[in-house]
């Protein structure tokens, strides 16, 4: 996850119309991409997602994660991601990039990124070693056909795909979410979306078209996915410069629910 490419969401053809929303545009060359005091505090959320349906999934055998950047799958799926596995789901995570572009400058950091994502899923339950497919941060939809034809062959058994929502607002965000969908249109799976950056960007009414459902997590996936954020301290403290992740963007993550969009 990171803010520093200016959002362009484009038009995507999905099993269903999902309004794609556009955020704010880009505030200066050297800013944020998104507005640095969220329009909407936490506590309107909170009261936006009580008011969510409850998401109801169907017994599954295998599920695939799309991750744009090390930590997304993490913030907006982890209590999920704990809860397949508790119930014995196969887990495939997708690393699309390593996530090299959240502070230029430092050759070594896509090395810390992929071991702080390995130590978050190994605390979330997941088995398998994430699929790096070694996209370049920033520009992964140069390289759009590419991702929809390896999310395809890396989901040949899986009966959904977890995905960014195409409308978050972040370039890689929406190629992710537009590629996953249109491999899940070739193999026949379910999508469930997610929003990241929208929650910094967006007022309750510009997601109320959205289908959005409310994932409940208990004790254990609440505890297991506060320990996986935990793992990213690139990213949540100045090591490498800027905090990407303050305890503003964290504590919408830290919730005891996560929010998917029914993307099929």
């Amino acid at each position: 996850m990171r803010s520093t490419t200016a959002p362009t969401p484009g038009p995507a053809s999905a099993r269903r119309a999902t309004p794609v929303l556009k955020p704010p545009a880009r505030i200066a060359a050297d800013a944020s991409a998104f507005p640095e005091v969220a329009p909407t505090s936490e506590r309107s959320w909170l009261e936006v997602v009580a008011g969510l349906p409850l998401l109801e999934l169907p017994a599954l055998t295998a599920v695939t994660i799309v991750s744009p950047h090390p930590d997304d799958e993490t913030l907006a799926a982890g209590g999920l991601i704990f809860a397949l596995r508790s119930l014995g789901v196969a887990v495939q995570v997708l690393a699309v990039t390593d996530g090299e572009g959240s502070h230029p400058g430092h050759p070594a950091l896509a090395a810390v990124r992929c071991a702080e994502q390995s130590e978050a899923l190994d605390r979330l339950g997941v088995d398998t070693a994430p699929v790096r497919l070694g996209f370049a941060d920033g520009a992964v939809a140069a390289g759009e056909a590419g991702l929809v034809d390896a999310i395809e062959r890396h989901s040949s058994n899986a009966e959904l795909i977890v995905a960014p929502w195409k409308g978050d607002g972040h370039t890689d965000h929406g190629a992710c979410g537009r590629a996953a969908l249109e491999a899940a249109r070739r193999t026949g799976a379910d999508v469930l979306a997610y929003p990241v950056w929208a929650w910094q960007w967006a007022h309750p009414a510009d997601l109320a078209v959205l289908p959005m459902r409310r994932h409940e997590l208990d004790e254990g996936a609440h505890e297991a996915k506060l320990s996986a954020m935990r793992c990213y301290p690139s990213q949540t403290t100045g090591a490498f410069g800027a905090v990407i992740l303050d305890e503003g963007v964290l504590a919408r993550f830290r919730r005891r629910s996560e929010v998917f969009v029914d993307a099929r």
